[in-house]
């Protein structure tokens, strides 16, 4: 059954490894140029006004720096892309395929069983998408670590360009969505979109179709749901006025709350807020703080710490592991209610 599993979805399987070994490629090329590029970059600078490069060949560095920096963009883009286009690719064919073809009446004439074609199609699939995702996930790991280290320290060129100031942290949602074992995660539940609506609405179409609203429309609640997977940590606005903002640190929001002594309702605070900050308009941000103390209120900043990464990058791959396993078995059902 393997075998016969193979022959029939071995386009789609080497399309998608094709793509995770490409996408893999292009990162590790990329990887090594960036740190040539902004070392001859940096070269270039110094030595401008002794006369030690002339402009045309740091004009050519830059056009290098411009071409990297269009690269690593794209990748950026791809490593998001390419969990759904897993699904897409070898996942909504793999039932609806052979429903419009009509193969799987010659599978259940051979004493083949429903349940047995169905799950052994979608285990060999499954190792697939699994097995391609963890790769592209390591070296993606690899890339972003050389992309957040070089370009932390090279020109404001890098960082303008990048258009990603919370690049540096891997709890920010610019990088979690593309680092850790979650992408793996990502690439199992649209392989389970695709065979699941594939085995529902029975057509290849309308499983491409459903299975990328329901992606990327699941992408964007849990987007708005991570900051509370863990309540988040806080600390008064006044230290991080005086200390800074901790920039490794997820930002998540901010609350007033009550000091020692106030009894203030939301309402009030926020009343209370609103008066201070008129008051302030016109001095020191300090005195605003000093106004909220002496209402008994305080601003706090809410965070999530970058220490709680894998915790989070375990809570998020474990709520699309087990809907991935909840829609396999609602594609199981669906086949075994299939007319023949």
């Amino acid at each position: 059954m393997i075998a016969v599993a193979w022959r029939q979805h071995r386009v789609q399987i080497l399309v998608v490894v094709a793509m995770a070994g490409a996408l893999i490629g292009w990162m590790i090329v990329v990887g090594h140029a960036v740190p040539i590029a902004l070392q001859n970059g940096a070269k270039c600078t110094e030595n401008w006004a002794g006369g030690g490069f002339i402009t045309s060949q740091c004009d050519a560095l830059l056009g290098e720096q411009t071409i990297l920096v269009t690269q690593t963009r794209i990748i950026y883009e791809a490593l998001f892309i390419v969990p759904m286009l897993t699904g897409l690719v070898i996942g909504s064919s793999l039932v609806a395929g052979d429903l419009q073809r009509r193969t799987n009446r010659f599978a259940w004439t051979q004493s083949v069983s429903r349940t047995r074609w169905y799950l052994t199609k979608s285990a060999l699939v499954a190792a697939v998408a699994v097995v391609s995702s963890v790769a592209v996930a390591a070296v993606a790991a690899w890339w972003v670590s050389i992309v957040t280290t070089e370009t932390s320290n090279a020109s404001h060129y890098w960082s303008v360009q990048l258009q990603s100031p919370e690049w540096g942290s891997r709890i920010h949602p610019a990088l979690f969505d593309v680092t850790g074992y979650v992408v793996v995660a990502y690439a199992l539940f649209a392989l389970a979109l695709g065979v699941t609506f594939g085995a529902v609405f029975r057509k290849t179409f309308w499983s491409v179709l459903a299975t990328i609203v329901i992606f990327v429309t699941v992408r964007l609640v849990i987007i708005f749901l991570r900051p509370f997977y863990l309540t988040p940590l806080s600390a008064p606005d006044a230290s991080f006025q005086q200390y800074g903002l901790p920039t490794s640190d997820w930002i998540v929001g901010d609350s007033l709350r009550n000091l020692p002594g106030g009894h203030a309702n939301p309402h009030q605070l926020q009343a209370i807020a609103n008066a201070c900050s008129e008051v302030s308009s016109n001095s020191p941000e300090s005195s605003y703080f000093s106004c909220l103390t002496v209402h008994h209120a305080m601003s706090y900043t809410l965070y999530q710490p970058l220490s709680r990464f894998w915790e989070f990058q375990a809570i998020e791959s474990g709520i699309f592991v087990a809907a991935a396993i909840a829609l396999f078995g609602l594609g199981l059902w669906a086949v075994r209610r299939w007319r023949a």
